[in-house]
């Protein structure tokens, strides 16, 4: 196929990077440390994408300091999931679990149910990481009827295939016998 994977509803897409890149450039020619903070997170998530973790790490540490600086809440909570979501794909699960329950937490007390339920995927995606099939299997059913119940089939679609691809299959050592 030609080009970049098409993005999903949950993520910033990979091919962002180079355009994300400039715009962090720009923004630090300016004194909006706020936007430049949200930005530097959405690079963060290119760059997870693309596979790029020390960069994305870096990126996201970056962003999050910002925000936090600078009192915006809401970026503080993307960035803690990107530092969760970075720390998922390096294989570090207590990291990855606490940036994530530190988004949670931050995006419940504003009552922004959205962001709460992209932060359920990813902490569904550490239950498995960790073998905690029901846990997941529990997250990924909260986020899909949050999904649907707020008119997002596509993001509930998400939480469906995620729940079918981490389903045991016959013949599996967590599958049992019918």
């Amino acid at each position: 196929a030609d080009g970049p994977a098409p993005a999903t509803p949950d993520t910033v897409h990979a091919g962002y990077a180079p355009w994300l890149e400039g715009a962090v450039e720009q923004f630090g020619r300016f004194t909006n440390r706020q936007i430049e903070g949200r930005f530097r997170v959405f690079l963060a998530e290119a760059y997870l994408r693309l596979g790029r973790l020390d960069e994305a790490r870096r990126s996201g540490a970056d962003g999050l300091e910002m925000c936090r600086a600078t009192g915006f809440a809401y970026g503080t909570g993307l960035g803690e999931r990107a530092l969760g979501e970075v720390s998922l794909a390096a294989g570090r699960l207590d990291e990855a679990a606490t940036h994530l329950g530190r988004a949670r937490e931050l995006f419940a007390g504003m009552g922004s149910r959205h962001e709460v339920t992209r932060t359920t995927l990813a902490l569904a995606a550490l239950a498995h990481a960790r073998g905690e099939a029901a846990q997941a299997t529990r997250l990924l059913e909260a986020a899909r009827v949050a999904f649907q119940a707020r008119g997002m089939p596509a993001r509930g679609a998400r939480a469906e295939g995620l729940a079918r691809a981490w389903a045991p299959h016959a013949g599996d050592a967590g599958a049992r016998p019918s």
